[in-house]
């Protein structure tokens, strides 16, 4: 096996240990601008989720759709009726390294289990729920500074913009109008 997706997919921890020893990317984007410790969310493997976040995986990363792989896992949980897939390991995993319950993903839905979840998964639900509170005010923050940039950018412009028509009027000095009258 050759690529991290693949091993994310399928759980095969000692495999991507090599590849990310060897440079592999945590945080790259595959399809549908998946990570792979998203893919790790949405098949339920839960030691290569481990070394990815020990490597600095974003755990709140989003894809495409604005899914997280507390997303997806809590997705997967939800429609495994028999729970034979054993999902609450990825969901442990996930809920442990700061997953947040509270960030929205591209159709406004949050991460749910379900209302038939077990008591431990709720405990980790609302354990993440209080982590995402956390995430929505960086997230805030982030937008916040990033506007600001904006403004500070616009501003420039606009006074760079100013300082070129004030210099071209008064170079002009030919213009009756702008000439100093005794």
């Amino acid at each position: 096996m050759s690529d991290l997706f693949q091993c994310a997919k399928f759980d095969k921890a000692d495999e991507a240990a090599q590849l990310v020893a060897s440079g592999a990317d945590v945080n790259a984007t595959g399809e549908k601008g998946r990570t792979p410790l998203i893919v790790c969310g949405e098949c339920g493997s839960p030691e290569v989720a481990k070394l990815l976040l020990d490597k600095g995986a974003d755990v709140n990363a989003q894809d495409d759709d604005g899914k997280t792989a507390l997303h997806l896992a809590a997705d997967a949980y939800r429609n495994d009726p028999t729970g034979e897939a054993c999902r609450e390991a990825i969901l442990d995993v996930l809920v442990n390294t700061g997953g947040a319950v509270c960030l929205f993903d591209g159709k406004g839905k949050l991460p749910d289990a379900g209302e038939d979840a077990d008591f431990l998964v709720v405990k980790m639900m609302d354990k993440a729920e209080a982590a995402g509170k956390e995430a929505r005010k960086q997230q805030g923050k982030q937008r916040a500074e990033m506007g600001r940039q904006a403004l500070q950018r616009k501003q420039k412009e606009y006074q760079e913009s100013c300082s070129d028509a004030l210099v071209a009027v008064m170079d002009s000095g030919s213009h009756e109008g702008y000439k100093h009258h005794r």
